[in-house]
């Protein structure tokens, strides 16, 4: 079978199936080995469009996007021309370009996603999908942990990297086979409401309800392991959505217990408060970002420029970006595309939390999907871990699916 006749077979009716096969397998990869995971979701993304095109301008939602991409482009033209931009002689103009690769292939993918995660079971098989495929997550962090096992691990010629860097690297936080213990920290507090709702399924195996359990306990310890703080407050937020505040003192006493058995210490950093003296820096952040905002707040400054444009501003200590997403949009595309794209989500959120939270279910995967997903604002909000490939590709599956729950429940 040459390509031509494998492309036609591929958008064929029955190719839908094909599609949701190469999703899912996408998914499962997305953590471990991300060139394979893009590989099999660009072949359901083009599945999708082949057969929904014409549904796409139909969408409000896309079409918010669509015009979120066209101001983004256009802040990338109008930067890329002007004089006093070229004169920062360090500065590559290419990475303007580069950068976008962050957002328009995800709005098209946040279409795209959608034709897989429509009804509940497509969303049960998801999450089988995302749990199966974070289990190398735990075998690093493992690694790391107990064994001393540093990176980074590389293989088949590189393409796929462990990073495993040692803790000391990063404040002692443990990254597993992330670049940096708040990725892993985002990915743990994202999948462990998943575990809890497939461990809550299987009480009828026992086989699988104590691998659940077993991904559970450790899903929680190592969030405490990362050093995260967005994390361990993703956790005690989801514990709060998910349960009744008895049954959630509970959990935290046993947690705790848990916890200290693992760890032989508490954990005392995490509830000290030098953290407040640890977002300090933030706020000096937030400040100087507000001022370049202000400087140019129709077209921003560009993509990827804020390293160098903060030192170039006198900035007291490096800065990759501005930790929070919001501000990190206005900075680099400006005031509209950050209002659009902001309220788009935030509206996404608001509409489906209303219907999800107003059914008073008990655990479902559609509660349990919402609780994960907002673990995507209270990062966003105060660190950026979306520049991740892994954890952006996540947020725009996540936020699929929660279009499709506020279209599925009636």
């Amino acid at each position: 079978m040459n390509f031509f006749s494998f492309y036609k077979y591929l958008t064929e009716k029955n190719s839908k199936k094909i599609g949701f096969i190469f999703f899912n397998l996408g998914i499962f990869f997305l953590s471990s080995a991300l060139p394979l995971s893009i590989l099999f979701l660009i072949i359901s993304i083009s599945i999708t469009i082949y057969h929904n095109k014409q549904y796409f301008f139909k969408d409000k939602w896309n079409i918010s996007l669509l015009i979120t991409s066209i101001l983004m482009i256009t802040s990338c033209i109008y930067n890329f021309l002007r004089n006093d931009y070229i004169k920062l002689s360090e500065l590559q103009n290419y990475s303007l370009w580069i950068d976008l690769f962050n957002w328009i292939p995800l709005f098209i993918a946040f279409f795209g996603f959608q034709e897989y995660l429509k009804t509940k079971k497509q969303r049960f098989i998801f999450a089988n999908s995302l749990i199966f495929g974070s289990v190398p997550v735990f075998i690093s962090c493992a690694m790391q942990k107990w064994f001393g096992v540093y990176g980074p691990l590389e293989f088949f010629n590189s393409l796929i990297v462990w990073y495993q860097d040692p803790p000391s690297q990063h404040g002692g936080g443990l990254t597993g086979l992330f670049s940096n213990p708040n990725y892993t920290g985002f990915w743990l507090a994202v999948i462990w409401p998943f575990i809890l709702f497939l461990f809550n399924k299987s009480d009828r195996n026992i086989f699988k309800r104590s691998f659940f359990l077993f991904l559970l306990i450790f899903s929680i310890f190592f969030i405490f392991q990362t050093n995260s703080r967005n994390a361990i407050l993703s956790l005690l937020v989801s514990l709060q959505l998910i349960f009744t505040i008895k049954v959630l003192f509970v959990i935290l006493i046993i947690l705790i217990a848990s916890y200290f058995l693992l760890n032989f210490y508490l954990p005392m950093t995490v509830i000290s408060f030098s953290g407040v003296f640890d977002f300090l820096p933030r706020i000096e952040i937030w400040t100087k970002t507000l001022f370049f905002i202000k400087s140019r707040p129709i077209f921003g400054w560009g993509g990827a420029t804020f390293p160098m444009i903060y030192l170039l501003f006198n900035g007291s200590r490096d800065a990759q970006h501005s930790h929070n997403i919001s501000l990190q949009l206005a900075y680099s595309y400006g005031i509209p595309v950050a209002l659009i794209l902001t309220a788009t989500i935030f509206l996404l959120f608001f509409k489906s939390y209303r219907k999800i939270i107003s059914r008073n279910q008990n655990l479902n995967i559609d509660k349990v999907w919402l609780t994960s997903a907002i673990t995507i604002i209270i990062y966003q909000s105060t660190d950026i871990t979306y520049y991740d490939g892994k954890i952006s590709i996540l947020i725009w599956a996540l936020l699929g699916g929660l279009k499709c729950i506020l279209e599925d429940i009636k």
